[in-house]
């Protein structure tokens, strides 16, 4: 049977507004994916998209993009779902806090070795940074890439590089 018949979603999406913890919000994020594909080419997409927006923006207001010594480990996990997700589907506090950490970086005297963006949230930050910004910001993360030594961090910018929504830039 198709997805849809096995679980109502609009009591999901209702229930998930009162959740503040990591696992109901991890099977939500995971399953989305699916509606996003299924919704993806259609013209219910936009709507789709601003009820998505709605609804992670008051998740993105209460874990915030700034990481806690003292947060708890499903605290973080949540906080890398929450900033991933509002930042994709264009939460515009979650789209300038990107922009300007991503900035920062940039500005910074020594990129390769004084990065201020957190570990935990280089997917979602270097994404952004990428996606909203434009030739500039392109270039200083493919000088990143091509000056990284890690194979993970090569591999997380090659990824944040494809972000770009300038194709003349991938074509280079």
């Amino acid at each position: 049977p198709p997805r849809s018949t096995l679980f109502p979603y609009t009591t999901l999406f209702r229930s998930l507004k009162q959740e503040d913890e990591y696992l109901p919000w991890e099977a939500f994020l995971n399953n989305l994916q699916y509606i996003y594909s299924m919704l993806l080419r259609t013209r219910s997409f936009g709507t789709f998209k601003r009820y998505n927006r709605e609804l992670i923006s008051a998740q993105y207001d209460k874990v915030g993009i700034q990481e806690s010594k003292d947060d708890a480990l499903l605290r973080k996990y949540h906080r890398i779902n929450i900033v991933q997700t509002a930042c994709s589907v264009g939460h515009p506090p979650c789209v300038e806090n990107a922009k300007q950490l991503f900035g920062t970086w940039v500005n910074k005297s020594s990129p390769d070795t004084d990065n201020p963006i957190p570990m935990n949230l280089r997917r979602a930050i270097y994404c952004n940074g990428i996606r909203y910004g434009g030739e500039r910001e392109w270039d200083f993360l493919w000088a990143r890439y091509l000056a990284a030594n890690v194979a993970s961090e090569k591999s997380l910018i090659l990824q944040s590089l494809a972000c770009s929504r300038e194709t003349w830039i991938l074509n280079r």
